[in-house]
């Protein structure tokens, strides 16, 4: 069975195996009236699968098609591996469901979701990155992926992701995934816009919208009607907030790339300068010192004080310079007494103390920790808002001013980020404890993670690669909205769409110029170079190869395209093939004039739909409906291969 599990109750009655249809009976009866272990449930799921199907009863339940989901996601190889050991649906099966969902309506889909959750897990934020995925085109099951929706004749660079968080214990999902080139502010502005309405209509609450802070981003919250003299609040309630995850690394890279690597500051009249140097300098002295097995007093590392534009993305390198360890170090290693560090030490203090205050995410971090700084918040009076809106100033104060190069300050864009971020932050925390049901909040939960998180999931499903396919992410996307609608217990059956292909090119028709084609195709056969012909006919003979013909219809065929052009099939064929006929070789010429015109714009079906068109508009009866699939799926997929670098 695959299955192994020790159930002591069931060892003291004699049941020790599983070998008649009363002893499994007499395990389930068992299993149904005791407390289960996460073991117990998925041997409980087996036995229930394993009993002969009942009419009118599904064959496997929400949850083991959710676990099922949640194998697939992972791996296809792998769920083919466990397959082979449980009771589990094919790959068919959840293809299908997964299918179903994919099919149905963005509105539908964020209904079901929001119907499902407790009312007060109804105010959410939304978040939006992108994944850089790698530029090709594939064509699969009728569809073609990989092209930009931005610009449909461009091949995507990135996936936009659109994720949905339900605050106060709901669910975090994607809710789209968007093949994108060069992505606009006003491309992005309207996608989050559309997702808003959605939301909103279906009676969520939405409380924030989180990006990082790249210029499209900062470009994009310009869209937005704000209050005055409030850039991160919208005239509808909205707070517009930059990652801050992504800004601490924004400080850490202004100060490493800094020419000087210098960054001043001004404390109390003060003035102070943190050099970069200083760092470097103590990782130097602790290398030097360094036993085997010890390790030095800060967390600094050779990654952390020259890392490589790549090794810059990683949080983890970042902390190793704005942490207490590194701190510490720098005031009291012998070493660096001599040494004027005291801006450095000041300002990752300054930036420390506001990542302990800003990452909390957990009840109880400040009991652990033993850090008051890493308590939620649950007073609009606490000291630490204050403490970060005098943050927001600071940070503000040492930025690049207007005009002239940058000078031992942060980047204009950086230091107006978190004065932005901040400002939001400490308002959006005092709006939600305004309300009486709302004891703390914690302020960690505002940042995009999930979503870069939800990335890394879809690398690791897909391989372990970093540049994943346009296809893998949108087909990942189907699985995770089906495992999340079975997780909130949501009837699949409600959902009115049918499996299969189905997507928005399926709608297509063709344009005034695409009409004036239509009727000009006998003129436009003339410039088909020879060489291509010669593939057409190819092609004319492996879509006809099935189709049967009477005598009468066998006699009035005339073949003149396959004498003339007709080489290369003969040369390929090894008795598969059938001589196509005048009528499907001209249609096939005729096709595929078209089908270079309209080719970014259409799918398997709308592609059938409009080859069945020409056939009508001329005449060729004897083309079918599944002579335009197969001539379809060759144009595309061919199209595919030959557009891939």
């Amino acid at each position: 069975m695959g299955v192994q599990c020790t159930i002591k109750s069931l060892s003291k009655n004699r049941i020790t195996h599983l070998d008649s249809w009363s002893c499994l009976e007499e395990a389930l009866c068992f299993l149904k009236n005791s407390e289960f272990t996460r073991h117990q449930t998925i041997l409980q799921e087996q036995i229930e699968s394993m009993k002969p199907p009942q009419v009118g009863k599904k064959l496997y339940s929400p949850q083991v098609l959710m676990r099922a989901f949640g194998y697939f996601s992972q791996s296809r190889s792998l769920y083919s591996r466990l397959r082979s050991d449980f009771k589990l649906p094919s790959i068919k099966t959840l293809t299908n469901i997964s299918s179903k969902v994919n099919n149905t309506s963005d509105r539908t889909f964020i209904n079901e979701i929001i119907k499902a959750v407790k009312p007060d897990q109804r105010k959410c934020i939304v978040m939006a990155d992108e994944v850089y995925v790698k530029q090709c085109l594939l064509y699969h099951g009728g569809t073609v992926f990989g092209q930009a929706e931005n610009n449909p004749s461009s091949l995507a660079t990135s996936v936009l992701g659109i994720m949905v968080k339900c605050l106060f214990g709901g669910p975090t999902f994607l809710f789209k995934m968007i093949p994108v080139k060069a992505m606009t502010a006003a491309f992005l502005f309207d996608q989050i816009q559309q997702t808003i309405a959605l939301l909103r209509g279906a009676g969520a609450d939405i409380k924030s919208i989180i990006v990082d802070g790249n210029r499209t981003n900062q470009n994009f919250f310009k869209q937005f009607d704000t209050v005055t003299d409030k850039p991160w609040l919208t005239t509808d309630g909205i707070f517009l907030l930059f990652d801050f995850v992504h800004l601490i690394k924004s400080i850490r890279n202004n100060w490493l790339t800094e020419k000087t690597g210098q960054l001043t500051f001004k404390e109390d009249d003060d003035t102070f300068v943190a050099k970069w140097s200083d760092l470097i300098r103590l990782h130097e002295v602790e290398n030097m010192s360094n036993f085997c097995g010890v390790r030095g007093l800060s967390k600094l590392t050779e990654v952390a004080v020259r890392p490589k534009p790549v090794e810059r993305q990683r949080v983890s390198t970042c902390l190793r310079v704005f942490c207490e360890e590194t701190l510490a170090a720098l005031k009291v290693h012998p070493q660096m007494q001599n040494m004027n560090v005291t801006g450095t030490v000041k300002f990752i203090e300054k930036v420390n103390t506001m990542w302990k205050i800003l990452n909390v995410r957990t009840v109880g971090k400040d009991i652990r920790h033993n850090n008051p700084l890493e308590a939620v918040i649950n007073s609009p009076q606490d000291s630490r808002l204050q403490q970060l809106i005098d943050y927001a100033d600071w940070f503000l104060s040492i930025g690049k001013k207007s005009g002239g190069k940058r000078m031992k300050t942060l980047t204009k864009d950086t230091s107006n980020a978190l004065h932005h971020t901040l400002n939001g932050l400490v308002e959006l925390t005092k709006h939600l404890l305004m309300s009486p049901h709302q004891k703390y909040v914690m302020i960690g939960e505002f940042c995009s993670d999930p979503l870069e998180k939800e990335f890394g999931k879809l690398r690791q499903g897909s391989g372990g690669t970093y540049f994943i396919t346009a296809q893998q992410v949108l087909e990942k996307l189907d699985i995770k909205k089906t495992k999340l609608l079975l997780k909130l217990n949501v009837d699949l059956s409600v959902l009115r769409a049918e499996p299969g292909h189905c997507c928005d090119k399926c709608f297509f028709a063709l344009d005034r110029d695409g009409i004036s084609l239509l009727n000009q195709l006998e003129e436009e056969e003339m410039s088909i170079p020879v060489e291509t012909k010669m593939s057409l006919i190819y092609m004319a003979g492996y879509v006809a190869r099935k189709d049967e013909m009477s005598e009468q219809e066998l006699f009035d065929a005339t073949m003149f395209y396959a004498q003339k052009y007709g080489k290369y099939l003969h040369e390929l064929d090894r008795g598969g093939l059938k001589i196509p006929t005048d009528t499907i070789c001209q249609w096939t010429m005729f096709s595929y004039i078209m089908f270079n015109h309209i080719r970014h714009l259409v799918c398997r079906t709308s592609l059938s739909d409009v080859l069945m068109s020409i056939a009508h508009t001329y005449v060729f009866d004897s083309i079918t409906k599944n002579n335009a699939m197969i001539l379809s799926n060759i144009f595309l997929n061919n199209f595919c291969k030959s557009q891939t670098p």
